[in-house]
């Protein structure tokens, strides 16, 4: 019996132990905490997110294009580099067909261009103010303009329309070391200028180290046909190497030339601007400039307005004033040159005049 009952203690204490360890060993257990507990995330909060949902496209940076097809936003401004016809024309397209406004900028010619194939649109310089063409001694070539009779006008002021590089000029515009070669102009009731085919208003243009080589103006002056008359229609006149006409602007000239031109007109041809309307510009307004082998054809006879006894001769070497006084001779003393000038009156093209015996009126004449 004594066996019995000592063998139950036995048993008993080892359950008791046992019990005790279990116990100790729950306790030394970390105790279980909730997510929200912790603030540690949640699986949901922590799965990597999708590009999609929380990612967004970066802003991209405007392209040239936007920047200069855009006629709302400010005018472009800073340098501008052209190396190729093709950059040319899409710069020219920025203006013709998006009205882009160009202010202080600098057009940098890196090299020369050929224009053959193209037919050049000429450039409304009334989104041009203050614009500098560096042409850096470059040349461009083969510029043609084929001209047509309907009634074109400046798209901003509705001007008359200019043919040449530059349709109307007005705001200031300089032209530096860029050169002209072997350019062919067709117009019908243009103002003709290489460079610009009118300057307005009080636009300063400039030119220093510009020539123009082998041009051809073809001034459609032909009354004879039975399709055109002159009652029905006007034809080109106001046409020069440089500048068609000049309607109240300042236009200097330094270090420039015009060689091997051949130009048929109305009247008012001239090496460098065709009509100063303005009655300011003067011998002071050339300095070392050169006109060299240049054939100018007028047709004014051909209209019953002008008679014999005083003949409007309205051609001259360097430009036709306002007056149409002769103004040849006073371009020697600011080292201006001419040589090989040829005058030619289209009811009589055998008969070929000089400077020295074909003047425009005397003071005299003119004022009388």
């Amino acid at each position: 019996m004594k066996r019995q009952l000592s063998l139950i203690l036995a048993v008993l204490l080892c359950l008791s132990l046992l019990a005790a360890m279990v116990a100790c060993d729950e306790g030394n257990k970390p105790a279980e905490t909730t997510a929200a507990e912790t603030g540690a995330p949640t699986e949901q909060v922590t799965e990597a997110p999708t590009t999609e949902e929380t990612t967004e496209t970066p802003t991209e940076e405007p392209t040239t294009e936007e920047v200069t097809t855009d006629n709302t936003s400010a005018p472009v401004e800073g340098a501008i580099n052209i190396g190729t016809a093709e950059e040319l024309i899409a710069w020219a397209n920025t203006i013709i067909e998006d009205g882009t406004d160009y202010f202080e900028v600098t057009v940098n010619f890196t090299s020369d261009i050929d224009l053959a194939g193209y037919n050049w649109i000429p450039v409304d310089g009334a989104f041009l103010d203050c614009v500098t063409f560096e042409g850096n001694g470059h040349t461009i070539r083969n510029m043609t303009i084929e001209g047509t009779d309907e009634p074109l006008e400046d798209a901003a002021h509705f001007y008359p329309y200019g043919f040449g590089f530059i349709q109307n000029a007005e705001y200031d515009l300089e032209f530096k070391n860029l050169n002209f070669d072997n350019a062919h102009i067709t117009a019908w009731e243009r103002h003709v200028g290489v460079f610009v085919g009118n300057i307005y208003g009080a636009a300063w243009v400039s030119f220093e180290n510009c020539h123009v080589t082998n041009l051809t103006i073809d001034g459609w002056m032909d009354y004879s046909t039975d399709e055109t008359k002159p009652s029905e229609h006007s034809i080109a006149f106001r046409v020069a190497g440089f500048v068609g006409g000049n309607f109240g602007g300042n236009i200097d000239f330094n270090n420039c030339s015009v060689e091997n031109a051949k130009m048929t007109a109305f009247h008012n041809l001239a090496a460098f601007v065709g009509y100063d309307a303005t009655g300011n510009m003067d011998e002071d307004c050339f300095t070392n400039c050169k006109a060299e082998n240049i054939e100018m054809t007028f047709s004014y006879c051909l209209s019953p307005s002008y008679t014999a006894d005083q003949p409007r001769k309205f051609v001259s070497v360097f430009f036709n004033a306002s007056d149409w006084v002769d103004n040849i001779d006073d371009f020697e003393g600011t080292g201006n040159t001419f040589r090989e000038i040829y005058f030619i009156d289209f009811t009589d093209p055998e008969t070929v005049y000089s400077p020295n015996n074909f003047r425009s009126w005397t003071y005299e004449e003119a004022h009388p």
